[in-house]
């Protein structure tokens, strides 16, 4: 039998968040998670580890377990990784076990980052900024549930410009969701809102679309090299057709050649 290849496992992509981000691996939502995973199939593999209802109080407990336990014990590297917080930490009630104040949310974010730079000093960092929601649908989607209304367009937006100060203060890339949604003005329009939004705070198809779109456009323009059809040239595991009219040696050379050891 032929000898088994070690030593190829792909590099990585952590994609860390709350629901918008767990939630979305579900492809009958068109998930941005699992439209942005099909694009770099072969290239990376990406780690949703999003945590519904969880606020950065909670996330920070877990985020250096995290960034130190996701990749295997070899020479793969962490080539990304995209913080998309601040949804649950806007909530309005100060008593709920979500509520964090914008000076904790910007201590609890710049701690993520330098987490990051400290573990995987050679990572880029996406800092996303929540999306602004739809006042009218939340407050429907509670009257239904007969919860508490706990949030409002005005208080995450002060979480989304919170986001894009702090990516310029550590000088790293910002995907700014409001301009995404509502366009450079970034006034609200709840007629434009609705198109994005099931339930007016969680993306719908058309929200996962446009997100994910928007994410893999940022990478491209900002990293050329993590482009997925740039990454796919040259995958450690060389594409069927540099394989095929090879012999036998030459395409266990050809599997062996990227192998790290």
């Amino acid at each position: 039998m032929d000898s088994p290849v070690f030593g190829l496992e792909l590099d990585q992509i952590l994609l860390f968040g709350d629901s918008l981000t767990q939630w979305n691996f579900n492809p009958d939502n068109l998930g941005w998670v699992a439209r942005f995973s099909h694009a770099f199939v072969r290239c990376v593999d990406v780690v949703n580890r999003g945590y519904s209802g969880f606020s950065t109080d909670w996330c920070l407990r877990i985020f250096p377990s995290t960034l130190a336990s996701i990749l295997p014990k070899s020479h793969a590297r962490l080539r990304l990784v995209v913080i998309f917080l601040g949804t649950n930490d806007a909530v309005t009630l100060e008593t709920s076990h979500q509520y964090v104040s914008l000076d904790r949310f910007r201590s609890n974010i710049k701690a993520m980052i330098a987490s990051v730079r400290e573990l995987h000093p050679d990572a880029r960092i996406v800092l996303v900024s929540p999306p602004p929601m739809h006042d009218g649908m939340y407050e429907q989607f509670c009257k239904d549930y007969q919860v508490p209304l706990d949030r409002s367009h005005e208080r995450t937006r002060l979480f989304h410009q919170a986001c894009l100060d702090i990516a310029s203060e550590e000088d790293i890339v910002a995907l700014n969701t409001w301009s995404l949604l509502l366009g450079p003005s970034e006034s609200y329009d709840s007629e434009t809102l609705a198109k994005y939004f099931f339930d007016g705070l969680h993306f719908n198809a058309e929200g996962n679309k446009a997100f994910a779109s928007a994410l893999l456009l940022l990478i491209k323009q900002t990293w050329p090299e993590l482009d997925p059809d740039v990454m796919l040239k040259s995958t450690i595991i060389p594409l069927e057709e540099n394989l095929v009219g090879l012999s036998k040696d030459e395409v266990a050379q050809a599997l062996v050649q990227n192998a790290r050891h």
